[in-house]
């Protein structure tokens, strides 16, 4: 794995020559459809060990017989490569190096207006879906939108869909707290989930622990939402935890540090980081980087950050390569449970850095 700085006058094609890499999945793994990276853009370089053209009459359930590999990771090694067919005339990736540390777990999010395309793509590369599709306002829990096509879809490539409820400030304030326990589970079972995520307002230790105690016997699983300065309780009580994405800069392999000394990093999946940052306004890194290639602009990186200045928005800021890196790395040596994430922001490389080190555990 290597991560390349472009510089002035390069283009896709020639870093492609010179690390040896296939152009096309050089492009796959950088969300590159078309045109060239921006000055001083990263790219994360994949050294495929065992790549393959696509020939016509070929499917992944033969290749994968012919190759003694899995068919899922013939598309978490492709993330662009659909399930209902592979395109004729096409090189894929088939193996990279050995992994660094094993599997890890992957929890995406879908949130309202998703990209069930983006989905699709990023099944191979997900353990739970957190389909956000409930709030709870003072005790009342609501509907957002119908995530049945997301469920399906989840349930189908035999993952394991969860609700995920947004408690707002007051969330669970309620004069019955048992009947607002039913109605979560109940939200959960007739949705066809497997299990529930609770974010926003956290819940209180007592309401937590009636919670586990009415899910024991049942196949549901309970993940919390966490900050880095959330009780502990939060994630003792539950089977996994996300940790809201902490400074992505060079602070945060120290956060993680941080937090695993206060609670159980084996049951904690951080969050990686998908936004831009500009003034007070967010836009997903993709989107930030779109604006740098077509606009021409440098992008310089220093303290684990890249920024550009837009001539009319002012100052870009979003995460480096390196900093994902690090993140990842440090959930390997922190004991984390794997890492969570935005199934339509989160830019590719993110999650093809995660594949090559870790493989995501299905």
């Amino acid at each position: 794995m290597y991560i390349h700085r472009m510089e002035k006058g390069q283009t896709v094609k020639d870093v492609a020559r010179h690390y040896g890499v296939d152009e096309d999945i050089l492009r796959m793994n950088n969300s590159l459809a078309e045109g060239e990276p921006a000055i001083g853009e990263e790219l994360l370089i994949l050294t495929p060990t065992r790549t393959y053209t696509v020939r016509r009459g070929d499917s992944a359930e033969r290749l994968a017989l012919r190759f003694g590999i899995m068919r899922r990771d013939i598309f978490a090694l492709n993330p662009t490569v659909s399930s209902e067919g592979l395109p004729v005339g096409k090189r894929i990736a088939l193996k990279y190096g050995e992994r660094k540390y094993g599997a890890g777990c992957a929890l995406g999010y879908f949130y309202s207006g998703g990209d069930i395309n983006a989905l699709r793509e990023r099944l191979p590369l997900i353990t739970y879906l957190a389909v956000a599709a409930a709030i709870l306002d003072h005790g009342r829990l609501s509907r957002i939108f119908d995530g049945r096509d997301a469920v399906g879809l989840v349930r189908g490539a035999d993952k394991t869909p969860l609700l995920r409820i947004y408690a707002r400030d007051g969330g669970y304030r309620t004069g019955d707290e048992d009947e607002l326990i039913e109605n979560m589970l109940y939200a959960a079972i007739s949705g066809g989930y497997k299990g529930l995520v609770l974010g926003g307002e956290a819940p209180g230790e007592e309401l937590l622990m009636k919670l586990r105690r009415k899910m024991i016997g049942s196949d549901l699983i309970l993940f919390t939402e966490l900050t880095g300065s959330s009780e502990a309780y939060l994630s003792e009580l539950a089977d996994g935890s996300v940790l809201a994405s902490p400074d992505s800069g060079d602070g945060c392999a120290d956060a993680l540090h941080s937090f695993a000394t206060r609670c159980e990093s084996n049951r904690c999946l951080p969050e990686l980081p998908c936004f831009a940052l500009c003034g007070e306004s967010y836009i997903p890194t993709a989107d930030a980087l779109l604006l740098a290639r077509r606009g021409g602009y440098a992008i310089d990186r220093a303290d684990g950050k890249c920024r550009f200045i837009h001539k009319r928005n002012g100052e870009y800021i979003f995460p480096s390569l390196e900093s994902i890196k690090a993140t990842l790395e440090a959930v390997h040596e922190y004991g984390y449970m794997g890492i969570s994430y935005d199934i339509s922001r989160v830019p590719t490389a993110y999650l093809m850095m995660f594949e090559a080190l870790f493989g995501s555990r299905g």
